[in-house]
Formats: C-alpha cells, structure tokens, sequence
C-alpha cells in the first residue's frame, strides 16, 4: 500500500536493544544470506535497509572479514537493483570509525559497503551537534566519511534544541523567539557553515520521536524544514 501510494519504504535492523545473538550472522555462506537479503528487498520493494549499530557485538559474533564481505556483497546486490544500504551508528568517533573501534572495519572502505550513514548526534536530553569537536565533530568524521554527501545528521524533537545547555558540544546562540524545531534546524545550519559545507552538499538529516503516529502532526519535522528552505542561503560558507 505505501510503495503504490509513492511513499518510500525501509527495512532496519539492530537498535540500542540488540543483543550478541541479534547480530551474529548464521553459518550460512554470506553471499547467500546476502542474495536472499537483496531478493526479500526486491520482492516487498523496500527502498534500502539500514544497519542500526549502537553497540559492538555484531563483531564479537562474526569475524570482522564476515562482516566486511556480507556487507560488500549485499551493496553490490542493492546497488544493482537501484536500492541502497545505510549503517547507522552512534555519533562519537570512538563508536565507529575511531582507532581501536570494534566498528573501524566498517569504515576502512566505506563506500563499498554503505550508501551513507546516519549520525545519532544526540542522547535522550542532550545533543552532540560541532564542526570541530575531537570526539564528535563533523571535521573528524569527514576525515573518514570522504563525501558529505554520505553523511546524515540526526535529530531527536524530545530535546530542548532551544536551550544552549542541551549541547554537549558548543553552545550556540540560539535567537530568541524560535520554535524547538527551527531551532534544531538553525544550530543544523550554523553547525554546516563552520564546518565550511551548505545544505545541497549534505546529506539530508534524519529524524527520531517516540510516537511515529504523530509525525503527520508533528511541528518539529515541518518547523525544521520550513527553517532550512527560509534560511539556508543566510548561512553559506565563510
């Protein structure tokens, strides 16, 4: 019903919830777990499938040339079909791509396994939203993340993007008067310019809320937008 209503539909695996026996692949060869992955996306026409990966344990299960190889094969599959497939992790360095990251090999050579990856810069009351912070910045991803173009930046309307000290990074001087969402969407914009990129050279945010049903409803994902569209030639690069 959704994909003949024009609405994309994704397949995600993982989350913060997920245990050893969640990530460990079967002993199944992996071109074959990875060609049934692939058809199963054919057949219900899924868009893509995001790998959620809070946590380290899909390398305690696999070996990490497992999972290197799995996901090789299943992204040639998917880009072959025109569909795609996105890692989404936490947004410290030390979670992914850092040196001695259980998740490093996922990023040694990104683009052959990933079409993009998702940035959960945020934690149930704070963000982690800097363009040069050592440990979470946007500089220090893109040391490894080559394309900005592949990076997605997430956001969470249960914080309070309007108060400076929901920032776990810098404290950006919010303008009074802002809605939360347009304020989430001014600290997106300000984050970008320092760091020196506009919007069209990023990959598009994406979004978390606790009730999905609201999203229709919700003034922080149409707030946010409508800032960007507004504002965002205000902010180009320095």
């Amino acid at each position: 019903m959704a994909t003949q209503s024009g609405i994309s539909v994704d397949l995600s695996f993982g989350g913060a919830d997920s245990m050893l026996s969640d990530m460990t692949l079967s002993k199944v060869p992996v071109a074959t777990q990875a060609q049934q992955l692939a058809t199963f996306l054919q057949t219900y026409n899924f868009a893509s499938v995001d790998f959620d990966i809070e946590s380290p344990v899909i390398m305690q299960g696999n070996t990490a040339a497992t999972v290197v190889s799995f996901f090789n094969q299943l992204h040639t599959l998917l880009k072959k079909a025109g569909k795609q497939s996105i890692l989404t992790v936490e947004g410290g360095i030390a979670q992914g791509p850092g040196s001695g990251s259980p998740l490093s090999p996922l990023f040694t050579n990104f683009s052959t396994m990933f079409d993009g990856v998702n940035l959960m810069l945020y934690s149930t009351n704070q963000y982690y939203l800097d363009a040069s912070n050592a440990t979470w910045g946007i500089d220090q991803w893109l040391t490894y993340i080559k394309e900005p173009s592949l990076m997605h930046i997430g956001f969470y309307d249960s914080i309070d993007y309007t108060n400076p000290a929901s920032s776990a990074g810098e404290q950006y001087a919010i303008p009074k008067g802002l809605t939360n969402g347009q304020a989430a969407a001014f600290i997106y914009l300000t984050m970008l310019s320092q760091a020196k990129y506009t919007v069209s050279e990023f990959g598009d945010p994406f979004f978390w809320t606790d009730d999905p049903t609201t999203i229709s409803t919700n003034a922080f994902f149409t707030d946010f937008h409508n800032y960007i569209d507004a504002n965002q030639t205000k902010f180009q690069k320095q």
